[in-house]
C-alpha cells in the first residue's frame, strides 16, 4: 500500500535526488539516491507508484523490511518493503528523525523533554527501557508521581513530533520507541561496520606477515566504518549523563578506526596527546624529505605532552628526532643562541584574590621565621594563586626582586637546576647549571617562587642549598606534598568553608568566588535569585576553588539550578576554565590525575580501591577491603594523606577515619570502574559491610546497646552501596545477610520504603537461604509490616519463631516471641495468648542474660496491658523496662519507656507528670538524633496539654507530628492509635471542628525542629 507524500511518504519530486539534513544546523547532508532505489525496487517488482494530484511519487511498501545505510560518500540510501513505517534516528553528530524519508522539522522538537525521551530510547538496547530506568535517568530530581507525569507528557509530545500515535509506547513496565515501525539508528550501523573492521583486523593479526590482501581489506573496512561517524553522540547534549557511555565508547571506537585506517593526521587532530600518531606523521614528513616539518611535529608532541600530561616523549620519538636531525638542513637555517635576560617575573593576577586573608598573613609570619616555605594542599585548592599574591606583597614590602619558576616545565628532577637558572635569566653556555646557581644566588635579595614542585620532589635538596647562598633570599614552593627539607615551614591550604545553610551570605568566600567568575562568564548573572543554588554548588564541590571557578564558567549555558543538577558533567568539561590554563587545571579529573601520576603503584592502587567507599572509611575497613593479607596499609595511606588526596577525619568515637573530597572520590570510582579488579573490590566491600552489620547485631544486646544505632547511621552510605552491588551481581545470600541484620534498625529509625524493596527482594528467594538467615529476613519483613498489616507481620514473626526454636537460638526466639505478641495489641480475644508469649519471651531473656532483650518484651507487655485497660500491669512493665534500658545505656529505648509512662500518667489525670515525662522522652530521642521517634513523641505530648487546658497548642502539636510522620513515610504504632484518636476526639469537642482543623494545619506547616522547640518550650 503506497502512502502519499503529504502524509508519511518520501517526497521525491526531484527526479535525481533529494537532500535531507541530519541534525540541527549541522551542515551534515546525505543524499537519497532515488534513481538507484527506483532501479533496485523495480528489479524486485516494486516500482514507484504515483500518489496525489501533484504527481509526487512515494516509495512502495511491499517488501518485508526497509534498509537504511550510508555509503563511503556519506550518502543515505533507503530501500523499503512491507507495510511497516521506516524511521531513521540519527544521533551521531546531531539528532534527527526521518520518517519514511521525510525529516521531522527541528521546530517539532521544541518540547525538550520529548527529544530527550526519544534520544534516550534510541540509545537503549532494543530501543526500550524499563519505566523506572527512564524516570531515574531523565527526571532523577522529581518525586516519582511528578516524574511519571513528565514521562507521559514527553511521550505525548514525542508522538506529535514524529507524527505517529504509537511512536512512544508506555506499558506497565516498559517504555518503547516505535515498536511497530522499522526503526534504524545510525549508531547501530556504525557499530556493525566497526565490528566488521575489528574482525578484519583480528584476522590480519593472526595471518602471516606481509599479507597485503588482508591488510588492504582491514584498512578499507576501517575507512568505511570511520566514514559513518560524522561526529560524537549527541554533541548538543554534553551534560546528559545517560549519553556519556555511548558517547565515550563510540569516540574511542572511532579513534581506533582512524588508527587502523592509517589516518594519522586525523588522529592527531582528534586526539592531540596520542604519541604514536604524532610520531607517524613526523615519520611521513621525514620520508618526504620535510625535515623542518618533521621537527615541528615532534616539537608539538613534546609541548602537548609537557603541558597536558606532564610527561615527555618516549624512546621512539627520541630516536626519530635523532634520525631527523641527521638529515641535511635546508639552506639558510640558523641556530638561535640563548642570551641573558631579566628573571621571569611573577605573573600578575588577572583578578583580585578573593578570601585567603588569614592565609596571606600566615605566609608572611612563616617567612619571617624561616626563609623556606612550602604551601601544600590538594590540586585546585589555590596554592599557586596564594603564592603569587604573597610573592608580590613580600617583594614590594622588602624592595626585593621576584622570580617565578613553573617546575611543570621540567620532566625530571635533574632538569630542575637548569630550568631555575634559565628562568633566572642566566646564559648556560654548556656550564654546570647547579654551580651557576650557587654563584648567581650569592647575596641576592629575592622572593623566588617554585611552583608545582610535587612532580620533581627528588630535587627538593636544591632548595636549602640555594637558600644558604643568601640571607636575603626567600623561597616559596607550592606542592601537593611537603618537601621534607631542613628549615622548611609548611602551610596547608584548605578548601573554602561553605555556607552554613542554603541561603548563606555573600560574605562567604566560596559564594563570592563563584559570583565573581560567573559574572565574568555572563555579565548578566545576578547572585540574589540564585543564592541557594550557588551555596549548594559550593557545598557539592567541597569549597574547592578550582571546581567553583570551572562550575561558574558554565553559567552562560546553564543557569545555577540546572548547573547544580549537571555539576559532574560541567567539571569534566574544559569549557568552564580559561583557555590559557595548563591542561591539568582545565578539568577536575586532569587535576587529580596529575597528583596520581607522581605516586607509585601501591599508592595509585589504594587510591583507586578506596573509590569503593561511599564515605569516610575506618582504618580496619580499608585494610580488610583494599589490601591483601599481610600487606602494609599505613605506608601507601600515609603517602596519599601527604599528597592531599586523602584526608583524616576524627569521628565522635575517636576512631580515625579517612575520606576524600567528593571530587576525588568520583575520580577514584571512575578508575575502579575501569579496572579489572572492580568486581573483586566491590565484593570484598559488600562482604565486609555484611560481616560488620552482623557483629553489630550480635553486640547490640550487650556492649553496644547505647551506640549501635548511631554506628549504623554513620555507615548507611556504605550499607546502601554494599546492598546495591550484592543485588546487581546476583549475590542473593550477601544481600539477605545485610537485610537480616537491619530489621530492628529500620523499626527504630525508619527508611521503610527503601527497606521494603530490599526485604521483598530477599523474600523472593527465601527457600534458597539457610534456616537462620531466612529467619532473620522474616524478622526484618515483620518489622516493616507491623504498623501496616499486623496479621501479615505476625505470620512473618511466627515463621522466624519456628526456625529459631528449631535451631535453639534462645536469644532471637525470645526476641521474636515478644514481637509476635505485639501484633495482638488491641485484639481482646487474644490478650491472654499474647501475655503468655511475653511471659515466655521474658523468661528466655532472663535466662540468656539479656537486659535489653528483656526490656523489649516488657515494653510489649506494657503495650498489651495499657490497651487492654490494665494500667497497673503496664506501669510495672514500663518501669522495669526503663530501668533495664538505663542500665544498658540504651537511651533510645529509655525514651520509648518514658513516653509510654506518660500515657499512664495521662490516664490517671496526672497531667503535669505526664507532660514532664513526655518532654523527657522527646528531649532524649531528639538529643540522639532519632527523628522518627521525635515525630511520634511530639503529638503524644498533646494528651497532657489537653488535660491542662491548652487545646490550641495541643492541636498544633498533633498537626506537626502527623505532618512529620507523613514526610518520614511512617505511621503510628498499634499501641498509639487509640491514644491518638482519644486526644483528637477531645480536641475536636473542645475547639470545634473548624478551629481544630485550623490549629492542626498551622502545626502541619512547622518543621520537625520547630515542632520540637514548641513542645519543649511552651509553658
Amino acid at each position: 500500500m503506497a502512502t502519499s507524500a503529504s502524509s508519511n511518504g518520501a517526497d521525491l519530486r526531484d527526479p535525481v535526488r533529494q537532500r535531507t539534513v541530519c541534525g540541527p544546523a549541522s551542515n551534515r547532508g546525505y543524499d537519497v539516491d532515488v534513481e538507484g532505489l527506483t532501479q533496485a525496487l523495480g528489479t524486485a517488482g516494486g516500482g514507484l507508484a504515483p500518489a496525489g494530484h501533484d504527481g509526487a511519487r512515494t516509495l512502495p511498501r511491499r517488501r518485508a523490511d526497509w534498509f537504511v545505510f550510508r555509503d563511503m560518500a556519506g550518502r543515505l540510501s533507503i530501500s523499503c518493503a512491507g507495510g511497516a513505517m521506516a524511521v531513521v534516528v540519527s544521533v551521531l553528530g546531531g539528532f534527527e528523525v526521518v520518517v519514511d524519508g521525510t525529516p521531522v522539522p527541528a521546530a517539532s522538537w521544541r518540547r525538550r523533554h520529548a527529544a530527550r525521551l526519544v534520544k534516550f530510547l534510541a540509545l537503549a538496547e532494543g530501543h526500550r527501557r524499563h519505566r523506572e530506568q527512564v524516570l531515574e535517568a531523565l527526571w532523577p530530581e522529581l518525586p516519582p508521581d511528578a516524574a511519571v507525569r513528565q514521562l507521559h507528557k514527553a511521550a505525548h509530545y514525542a508522538r506529535g513530533a514524529i507524527g505517529v500515535p504509537g511512536a512512544v509506547a508506555l506499558s506497565s513496565d516498559l517504555v518503547s520507541l516505535l515498536p511497530s515501525a522499522d526503526l534504524t539508528v545510525d549508531l547501530e550501523a556504525f557499530d556493525v561496520a566497526a565490528a566488521s573492521a575489528e574482525s578484519a583486523q583480528r584476522r590480519l593479526a593472526g595471518a602471516h606477515r606481509g599479507d597485503e590482501v588482508l591488510a588492504d581489506e582491514a584498512r578499507r573496512l576501517a575507512e568505511r566504518a570511520a566514514a559513518l561517524y560524522p561526529g560524537d553522540v549527541l554533541p548538543e547534549d554534553p551534560y546528559e549523563t545517560w549519553a556519556d557511555a555511548a558517547r565515550g565508547s563510540r569516540r574511542l571506537q572511532y579513534l581506533r578506526l582512524l588508527r587502523q585506517a592509517d589516518r594519522w593526521e586525523d588522529l592527531v587532530r582528534e586526539d592531540p596527546t596520542n604519541e604514536e600518531a604524532h610520531v607517524r606523521v613526523a615519520h611521513r614528513l621525514a620520508t618526504r624529505g620535510d625535515r623542518a616539518g618533521a621537527l615541528r611535529q615532534l616539537d608539538v608532541l613534546a609541548e602537548v605532552l609537557r603541558d597536558e600530561l606532564g610527561t615527555v616523549p618516549g624512546d621512539t620519538a627520541a630516536t626519530l628526532r635523532t634520525t631527523v636531525l641527521a638529515l641535511p638542513a635546508a639552506d639558510g637555517a640558523e641556530t638561535t643562541l640563548l642570551r641573558g635576560r631579566p628573571p621571569s617575573p611573577v605573573p600578575e593576577m588577572s583578578s583580585p584574590i578573593l578570601g585567603r586573608v588569614a592565609e596571606l598573613q600566615q605566609v608572611s609570619a612563616l617567612l619571617d621565621q624561616s626563609r623556606i616555605l612550602t604551601i601544600v594542599g590538594p590540586g585546585g585548592v589555590g596554592k599557586t594563586t596564594l603564592a603569587i599574591e604573597a610573592a608580590h606583597r613580600r617583594s614590594a614590602a622588602r624592595a626585593a626582586e621576584a622570580c617565578f619558576v613553573d617546575l611543570a616545565k621540567a620532566s625530571r628532577a635533574d632538569e630542575v637546576p637548569g630550568l631555575v637558572a634559565t628562568e633566572l635569566g642566566m646564559q648556560l653556555a654548556g656550564s654546570d647549571p647547579l654551580q651557576m646557581l650557587r654563584e648567581a644566588m650569592r647575596g641576592r635579595r629575592m622572593v623566588l617562587v617554585l611552583d608545582n614542585f610535587e612532580h620533581v620532589i627528588e630535587a627538593a635538596a636544591l632548595v636549602p642549598e640555594i637558600a644558604a647562598r643568601s640571607r636575603e633570599l626567600e623561597i616559596v614552593c607550592t606542592s601537593r606534598a611537603r618537601l621534607r627539607v631542613t628549615n622548611e615551614q609548611v602551610l596547608e591550604v584548605q578548601p573554602f568553608a561553605v555556607p552554613g545553610d542554603a541561603g548563606g551570605g555573600f560574605d562567604n568566600d566560596a559564594v563570592a568566588l563563584f559570583a565573581h567568575h560567573a559574572s565574568a562568564s555572563d555579565p548578566h548573572f545576578a547572585l540574589e535569585p540564585h543564592r541557594r543554588e550557588v551555596a549548594e554548588i559550593c557545598r557539592l564541590v567541597d569549597g574547592l576553588p578550582l571546581a567553583i571557578k570551572l562550575a561558574a564558567g558554565h553559567v552562560r549555558t546553564l543557569p545555577p539550578p540546572l548547573l547544580r543538577q549537571r555539576l559532574r558533567q560541567s567539571l569534566r568539561s574544559s569549557f568552564g576554565g580559561p583557555r590559557e590554563a595548563p591542561e591539568r587545571q582545565r578539568t577536575i579529573p586532569a587535576t587529580i590525575d596529575w597528583s596520581l601520576h607522581l605516586l607509585g603503584a601501591p599508592e595509585r592502587e589504594l587510591f583507586r580501591r578506596m573509590g569503593v567507599f561511599a564515605g569516610a572509611a575506618r582504618l580496619g575497613a580499608i585494610e580488610e577491603v583494599c589490601m591483601q593479607p599481610g600487606q602494609d596499609v599505613l605506608a601507601p595511606l600515609s603517602q596519599l594523606v601527604d599528597q592531599s588526596l586523602i584526608r583524616r577525619v576524627d569521628a565522635h568515637d575517636l576512631e580515625p577515619r579517612f575520606s576524600m573530597l567528593e571530587l576525588m572520590r568520583e575520580r577514584a570510582c571512575e578508575q575502579l570502574q575501569a579496572s579489572p579488579e572492580h568486581d573483586d573490590i566491590k565484593r570484598r566491600h559488600a562482604r565486609h559491610v555484611a560481616g560488620w552489620l552482623e557483629r553489630i547485631e550480635e553486640d547490640r544486646w550487650t556492649t553496644l546497646a547505647s551506640t549501635w544505632i548511631s554506628m549504623v547511621v554513620s555507615e548507611l552510605s556504605e550499607v546502601r552501596a554494599a546492598h546495591a552491588w550484592a543485588r546487581h551481581s546476583g549475590d542473593l545470600v550477601l544481600a539477605a545477610r545485610i537485610c537480616g541484620s537491619l530489621g530492628t534498625f529500620w523499626h527504630r529509625e525508619g527508611h521503610h520504603a527503601e527497606a521494603r524493596r530490599w526485604v521483598d527482594a530477599s523474600l523472593e528467594h527465601l527457600d534458597e537461604l539457610d534456616s537462620e538467615l531466612a529467619a532473620r529476613n522474616l524478622m526484618s519483613a515483620a518489622f516493616l509490616s507491623w504498623n501496616l498489616d499486623p496479621v501479615r507481620a505476625r505470620s512473618f514473626w511466627e515463621g522466624a519463631v519456628s526456625r529459631f526454636r528449631a535451631s535453639g537460638n534462645d536469644r532471637y526466639l525470645s526476641y521474636c516471641l515478644g514481637l509476635t505478641a505485639g501484633t495482638y495489641i488491641g485484639a481482646e480475644q487474644s490478650y491472654e495468648t499474647a501475655v503468655g508469649m511475653c511471659s515466655e519471651a521474658i523468661a528466655l531473656g532472663r535466662r540468656v542474660g539479656g537486659g535489653p532483650l528483656v526490656a523489649q518484651s516488657l515494653n510489649v507487655l506494657g503495650e498489651l496491658a495499657r490497651v487492654h485497660g490494665d494500667d497497673d500491669l503496664a506501669c510495672t512493665a514500663y518501669t522495669e523496662g526503663r530501668d533495664l534500658a538505663l542500665a544498658a545505656g540504651d537511651l533510645a529505648h529509655v525514651s520509648v519507656f518514658l513516653a509510654n509512662l506518660a500515657y499512664i500518667a495521662d490516664h490517671r489525670g496526672q497531667y503535669e507528670q505526664s507532660l514532664q515525662l513526655g518532654r523527657e522522652a522527646l528531649l532524649t530521642c531528639w538529643g540522639l538524633g532519632r527523628r522518627m521517634m521525635a515525630a511520634w513523641t511530639v503529638s503524644e505530648i498533646a494528651g497532657p496539654l489537653t488535660g491542662l487546658g491548652r487545646p490550641e497548642l495541643a492541636a498544633r502539636l498533633v498537626g506537626a507530628g502527623t505532618s512529620a510522620l507523613d514526610i518520614l513515610g511512617q505511621t503510628r504504632h498499634l499501641g498509639d492509635l487509640g491514644e491518638h484518636e482519644r486526644v483528637v476526639a477531645a480536641l475536636r469537642a473542645s475547639l470545634g471542628e473548624d478551629a481544630y482543623g485550623r490549629f492542626a494545619a498551622e502545626g502541619g506547616r512547622l518543621t520537625l525542629e520547630e515542632a520540637v522547640h514548641l513542645a519543649l518550650s511552651a509553658t
